[in-house]
C-alpha cells in the first residue's frame, strides 16, 4: 500500500512536471524581437495593420528589423511530414510550436487576444479567433494561414489571398547575415587643371555598392563648399591646388570617401613686345618678295641669250 501510494505520487508529479517542461521560455534578444526553443526569432511587435497575402510577403519581404533583413511570414509545413499541417494543436509548425508549446496562456484575455510574454498584445480582429498569415501556399488564389481560438485550439486553414489578415514576421536566428559591404566611392574632374573662375564638372558615377545602393553623395571642394548629388559643378574663386573629398554612403549606413587634387591658376595674357618707332619689321614675306625682285631682271637679260 505504502509502495502504491509513492508510486501514485511520482505519477502525479510527473503528469504536473512534464507539461510543464514542455514549455520553454522565449528568450527576450533586447531588440525588439524573441526567440522560441526552435531558434525562430520572431518580432514582439507584428505588423499594425491587416493585409492581403499578397501585401504580407511583400512587407516580410522588405522588412529590415534590428540589422536582419531576411525576415518572412512563418511556415505552415509540419518539420515532421514537411507538408502543411492540417492537425489540430500540432506544434510541429512554427506558429504550433509557439502557440502550444511557448505560451502559457494564449489568447482568451478579456479585451482582446495575447501574444506570448515578451510579445505585443494585438487587438480582436475576429469574434472568436484571430487569423495570421503564414509563407505556404496552397495554389494561385489561396495560402495557409494559422488560426487559434480563445478556447485553446489552432490549426491551419486556406484563405483567400485578398483576405485582410494579421501579420508577422520570422527568421532562423541560425543564419547569421553576411557581413554588409561598403560602397566604393569613384569620380572624375574634368577640367582638373583650369584658370580661376572656369567651371569644373565632377561625375560619381563610377561609384558602385557591392550588396546594395548608394542613397547619398556628399561633395566638399575643399574651399569651405560643398554639393550633393551624383553629379556636381563648381567654379574656384582663386588659385591654388584644392582636394576635392567625395562621400559616399549605401543603404545599410556604411560608408566610403574618395579624394582627388583640382589645380586652379590665373591666367596670364600673352605679352605683345612692342616696336620702337622708326624700326624697320621685315618679314618672310617681305624677304620673299625683295628676292624675287631683283632676280627677275637677271632672268630677264639671260633668256635674251638664249636662241630659239
Amino acid at each position: 500500500m505504502k509502495k502504491a501510494s509513492i508510486l501514485l505520487l511520482l505519477g502525479l508529479m510527473l503528469a504536473f512536471c512534464l507539461p510543464m517542461a514542455a514549455k520553454a521560455a522565449l528568450t527576450d534578444n533586447g531588440d525588439g524581437t524573441v526567440t522560441d526553443g526552435n531558434g525562430i526569432m520572431w518580432l514582439q511587435v507584428p505588423a499594425e495593420d491587416l493585409m492581403t497575402y499578397d501585401e504580407a510577403v511583400a512587407w516580410a519581404d522588405a522588412l529590415v528589423f534590428a540589422g536582419y533583413d531576411d525576415w518572412r511570414l512563418p511556415s505552415a509545413i509540419n518539420s515532421l511530414t514537411g507538408v502543411p499541417d492540417t492537425s489540430w494543436n500540432n506544434p510541429n509548425t512554427e506558429w504550433g510550436y509557439l502557440y502550444i508549446t511557448e505560451w502559457d496562456n494564449p489568447w482568451g484575455k478579456a479585451g482582446g487576444y495575447s501574444l506570448p510574454p515578451g510579445m505585443a498584445t494585438m487587438p480582436e480582429y475576429w469574434d472568436y479567433a484571430q487569423y495570421w498569415w503564414t509563407e505556404t501556399e496552397y495554389d494561385v488564389n489561396s495560402a495557409w494561414a494559422f488560426w487559434a481560438s480563445w478556447d485553446m485550439i489552432c490549426n491551419h486553414d486556406t484563405r483567400s489571398k485578398t483576405d485582410l489578415l494579421a501579420v508577422t514576421a520570422v527568421r532562423d536566428s541560425t543564419v547569421i547575415p553576411p557581413e554588409k559591404l561598403p560602397p566604393v566611392a569613384s569620380f572624375t574632374a574634368s577640367p582638373s587643371t583650369a584658370p580661376v573662375g572656369t567651371t569644373i564638372d565632377f561625375n560619381a558615377g563610377s561609384s558602385d555598392d557591392p550588396d546594395g545602393i548608394i542613397m547619398t553623395y556628399a561633395w566638399d571642394f575643399g574651399d569651405g563648399t560643398g554639393d550633393s548629388g551624383e553629379t556636381a559643378s563648381h567654379a574656384y574663386s582663386a588659385d591654388n591646388i584644392y582636394t576635392v573629398t567625395l562621400t559616399v554612403t549605401d543603404n545599410d549606413g556604411l560608408t566610403d570617401t574618395a579624394t582627388a587634387e583640382i589645380t586652379v591658376y590665373i591666367e596670364v595674357a600673352p605679352v605683345i613686345p612692342e616696336v620702337p618707332l622708326g624700326t624697320i619689321v621685315i618679314s618672310a614675306s617681305m624677304i620673299i618678295a625683295l628676292g624675287a625682285y631683283f632676280a627677275l631682271p637677271r632672268l630677264r637679260r639671260k633668256s635674251e641669250y638664249i636662241k630659239p
